[in-house]
């Protein structure tokens, strides 16, 4: 890893990782870290070297996979206290420059805290920068400069998680090749004598290791102990022999027989020598350029690769240490060109040659072992004899073999590379395909798509997008001189963003600018595979079209694994094993039959599996096969597998009716957002398709989902859209289920009410009761007419409210379904506030809380808990109110996976906002003001009068204090922050206003106030 310059200023403390772990002051003192846990945390900071860490990377170091449910929360308690050990003079709230957070983690700043890993690789760059340069004697002081910073194993002391480990073992590795380096610059400058000594206890530590040997085998030899040098080669043979089963490599036979050979080259003054034991180039390395390139026959690059930059250096880093890597990756992303430019970046360290065998033209699977020969020039033989020549030819030799287009000849590529692997020790071999060759060892490495810009992206959005960047490049060169125009950037994103980042699209897209507007061409993309296509007289026949390239894997298909690749178009979204099997089996495929060939499909990269933090796995399709699928559906299979589907997705709201505000309902609510794009669609289509009877069971089943979720609006057009067509089509109502319209009407007004669509609200609540009560449904007939009476006090109308609610609860009486009760508490409680009973209001909210936990509604707790904590805050019972506050975020973070309740969140944080105001945070306020803001438009709620008058004194208090531009910022930040983070700010919070709390409290005791 080469870093840049390093200038730490005035560093406050020293942190130390290339040995025991510390922190020391300024003055050279030790500072307490605080115990294992912070002392883990510190050192994966540190070994980043001063790039970001992410949350999850901190919890996996700290715990592992066995981090409690608790342990975001804890980890930021311990990075609160490495703050403070990094900068004990900073104040609780004041602004960190040491241990900063970033929307992607965190990291140690090292401009700020000197960090010894950061500053012994930024020496060896200069180090390697000397040699280059040809100052041999700058290069061996900055190398001696890196190497004294190493006082003994990376992290002594402390218990290193997976990713420290391989970052100390990549920091050893490092320690070791600048070690070597570093001799050969000095037996350069005949420093032979001295070097023998400092180099036995290393290749003591490193019995294997051919380059440390031969360093010290050249200083022994050049010393005039030639015994002793021709003593350690043997030694070194017989343990590679024993040890291994393999002889020592071509460049230390060469010194053994040139030492026999009293090769007077090999002198202090025959200006050969140290040549042969120059260590090869790692990654990222750049050590004294070689006098002839190896062999091989890679390409040169006809156009630049355009980003991949992180890939390139992490796949150069694996190469170091795997044999056989695999890139992996559907039509089109670009396996090739990334493999072609890995090859070229790693030529230096396979000085035996890197060659490349084109596979995609051979057909027959012999033909595999002989397209390999005909590229190493080996004469052509029958298979077993041309195997064992080909043995012969790469034995002994540091080679790269890539082999390209596998997927067609996965078998014959799988047999001859396990063969040439287990045969030849030093060959390392890489493979494009669409999928694994599914060998032990072998490192399978799914190439993604190009970095996307987000939605309505400006030009600067379009510069740091690999996939942007992409198009603007190919663009300039089909139309000399373009160059993206703001009112472009939209229209680019649309491109890249519809093509999933896949680069071949993305190309074939550019092409169309020699006729086309970026505008025009997203305009087409509804028929990309007539779009999407060029006449390059040098692109493989596959690579002309879109199309084709899909094509190329669909016909090595068998039928039945086709069928199932075209039905799971159906799906808008991702999708579950469950939900395939459901959806997709039937004629010509048996339920049965869907996991395997699911797992094939996902094997060859045709359907992709998505990350999740919760619930079952999911797959998906790129928007580009799901195209191709879609456009080969007859018109009856499109029929039949949409009724599939839309069925599926009502079964979903059946269940959801019922589960999501149980014990169950966090799976249900993480369900329903990982389905919502499927829901939409089945919502579609069945309103498209007259099947208001599915349309309906999906709105009355997922609506709770749409109101805790913040999709109220959306929701409410939904519920109207489909209640307005069953009334429309007696036919439909007549064979509709009661019940369910009962729960779609009242739905629809709960909906709206939340939306700000009161008048609405009231008219469908109005029409929910007498259904209900026509029906015999009692407790819904109860909710309908509490929260009418909730929406009357909306409008105003306070006797009207309550006498609603008095209805209610006389509707009630008996009933007992304690999830009714609750709901009835919850709008006494909001009736009583608007009447300006406190006391009332509270005690009936932690009666609805209490009713909803008997219900196993956690959820709808939380929001009653939110009732209490507002109360508390207008009875300045600012203590209470921070402890329910603290409760709830507790909660949304054990009850939230892949999901956040949008609205509860957003209050929780405006409620915290509210309690820091008042004791002086205003920095912290105005934070979790933007943050609540974002949330809150997220979730589609518009603010009470009540809200919104708290929030602008908020914000006015703020400004009065530190500032207007202070509160800008702190607002642009808390904008910034997502769900999940914003709730740990939060969360946070709570706990670093507890103090700060009770004394404001205890002055106001004091004053009498």
């Amino acid at each position: 890893m080469v870093m840049a310059d390093v200038d730490v200023g005035d560093t406050v403390v020293e942190v130390r990782a290339l040995g025991t772990l510390e922190v020391l002051d300024d003055d050279g003192s030790p500072v307490a870290i605080g115990g294992p846990r912070p002392a883990a945390i510190l050192l994966a900071l540190a070994l980043a070297g001063g790039t970001v860490v992410s949350a999850d990377g901190l919890v996996e170091e700290v715990w592992g996979d066995q981090a409690p449910r608790s342990a975001v929360e804890t980890l930021h308690s311990y990075l609160s206290r490495l703050r403070r050990a990094l900068e004990p003079d900073r104040s609780a709230h004041g602004a960190t420059t040491a241990l900063t957070r970033t929307r992607a983690g965190y990291r140690i700043d090292p401009q700020v805290v000197s960090i010894d890993v950061h500053a012994f690789e930024a020496e060896v760059a200069r180090a390697r920068e000397a040699a280059l340069a040809g100052d041999a004697r700058g290069a061996v002081e900055h190398f001696g400069t890196a190497l004294d910073r190493w006082r003994g194993p990376v992290g002594h002391g402390v218990e290193l998680g997976a990713g420290s480990r391989a970052r100390a073992t990549q920091l050893e590795e490092l320690q070791l090749t600048a070690t070597e380096e570093r001799s050969a610059l000095r037996l350069g400058l005949g420093d032979h004598e001295t070097l023998i000594g400092e180099l036995e206890p290393s290749v003591a530590a490193n019995p294997i290791r051919e380059r440390l040997h031969a360093l010290w085998m050249v200083a022994l030899y050049r010393s005039g102990r030639q015994a002793e040098a021709l003593a350690a080669y043997r030694r070194l043979r017989q343990q590679l022999v024993e040890g291994l089963g393999v002889e020592p490599g071509p460049r230390l036979l060469q010194l053994h027989e040139r030492m026999l050979a009293q090769d007077p080259a090999l002198e202090p003054d025959g200006g050969v020598g140290s040549e042969l034991v120059r260590p090869d180039p790692g990654p990222g390395s750049s050590p004294v350029a070689r006098d002839t390139p190896p062999p091989g026959n890679l390409p040169a690059p006809m156009v630049e690769l355009v980003g991949r930059r992180e890939q390139l250096d992490r796949l150069a880093e694996e190469l170091t240490g795997s044999r056989l890597i695999t890139l992996t990756g559907a039509g089109g992303c670009g396996k090739t060109q990334l493999a072609l430019q890995l090859a070229r970046e790693t030529l230096a360290s396979f000085p035996d040659g890197t060659w490349v065998v084109e596979l995609a033209s051979r057909r027959d699977a012999d033909a595999v072992p002989g397209a390999v020969a005909e590229t190493l020039a080996v004469d052509d033989a029958p298979l077993p004899g041309l195997i064992d020549d080909l043995v012969t030819r790469l034995r002994g030799r540091r080679v790269l073999l890539l082999l390209d287009n596998c997927e067609h000849l996965v078998d014959a590529c799988a047999s001859l590379v396990q063969e040439l692997l287990q045969r030849c020790p030093e060959l390392h071999v890489l493979t494009t395909s669409r999928q694994t060759l599914d060998l032990d060892g072998e490192v399978a490495w799914r190439v993604p798509s190009l970095s996307l810009p987000p939605v309505g992206a400006d030009l600067a959005h379009l510069a740091v997008s690999d996939a942007a960047r992409l198009f603007v490049t190919r663009a300039a060169s089909v139309r000399p001189g373009f160059t993206a125009a703001e009112d472009d950037a939209a229209a680019i994103a649309a491109i890249c963003r519809e093509l999933d980042g896949i680069p071949l699209a993305i190309e074939l897209a550019a092409a169309r600018l020699r006729v086309l507007s970026p505008q025009e061409i997203a305009d087409r993309l509804d028929d990309r595979f007539a779009m999407l296509r060029t006449s390059r007289r040098g692109a493989p026949s596959r690579h002309r079209t879109l199309d084709a390239a899909i094509a190329w894997s669909y016909e090595l298909l068998g039928p039945a694994a086709q069928r199932l690749l075209l039905r799971l178009a159906v799906f808008e979204g991702s999708f579950t094993v469950a939900a395939a099997e459901t959806t997709c089996s039937g004629d010509e495929l048996p339920r049965g039959e869907v996991l395997e060939l699911l797992d094939d499909l996902v094997g060859r990269s045709l359907v992709s599996t998505t990350a999740v933090s919760v619930g079952p796995a999911r797959h998906e399709l790129l928007q580009s096969i799901r195209s191709f699928a879609r456009a080969r559906w007859s018109d009856r299979e499109r029929t039949e597998i949409s009724r599939r589907h839309a069925g599926w997705c009502a079964s979903l709201g059946d269940a959801a009716a019922t589960e999501l505000t149980g014990p169950d309902q966090v799976r249900w609510l993480n369900e329903l957002h990982a389905e919502h794009a499927d829901l939409r669609t089945a919502l579609r289509w069945s309103s498209t398709n007259a099947r208001f009877d599915l349309a309906l069971r999906i709105t009355a089943g997922v609506w709770w989902f749409w109101l805790q979720f913040g999709h109220a609006r959306e929701g409410a057009a939904w519920l109207a859209e489909v209640l307005a067509d069953v009334e429309a089509a007696p036919a439909t109502a007549a064979d509709v289920d009661p019940d369910v319209l009962v729960r779609a009407t009242y739905a629809a007004g709960r909906l709206a009410g939340a939306a700000g669509e009161d008048a609405a609200a009231q008219t469908w609540l109005e029409r929910a009761a007498e259904l209900a009560v026509r029906e015999g449904s009692t407790g819904w007939a109860a909710l309908s007419l509490a929260r009418l009476g909730q929406q009357r006090q909306v409008g105003g109308a306070s006797a009207a409210a309550a006498a609603a609610l008095e209805d209610a609860r006389r509707t009630a009486d008996g009933h007992d379904d304690p999830w009714v009760h609750a709901g009835i508490s919850d709008v006494a409680g909001h009736l009583a506030v608007a009447a300006g009973d406190l006391e009332r209001a509270g005690a009936a909210f932690e009666v609805g809380e209490q009713r909803y936990l008997e219900a196993q509604d956690r959820w709808s707790a939380c929001l009653a808990r939110l009732g209490r904590a507002w109360v508390a805050r207008r009875s300045g019972q600012l203590d209470h109110a921070l402890s329910l506050h603290a409760e709830n975020l507790r909660s949304t973070r054990t009850l939230t996976r892949s999901a956040f309740d949008f609205v509860g969140i957003a209050r929780d944080l405006r409620g915290v906002a509210a309690i820091a105001s008042r004791v002086g945070h205003h920095a912290l306020a105005a934070q979790l003001c933007g943050a609540s803001e974002t949330l809150r438009t997220l979730g589609e709620v518009a603010l009470t009068s009540d809200e919104r008058h708290e929030v602008d004194a908020v914000i006015r208090a703020a400004t009065e204090r530190i500032g207007a531009d202070a509160v800008n910022a702190e607002q642009a930040i808390g904008r910034s922050l997502g769900a999940s983070e914003a709730l740990t700010v939060a969360l946070q919070a709570t706990g670093e206003l507890m103090e700060p709390v009770d004394a404001f409290q205890r002055a106001g005791a004091e004053a009498g106030t």
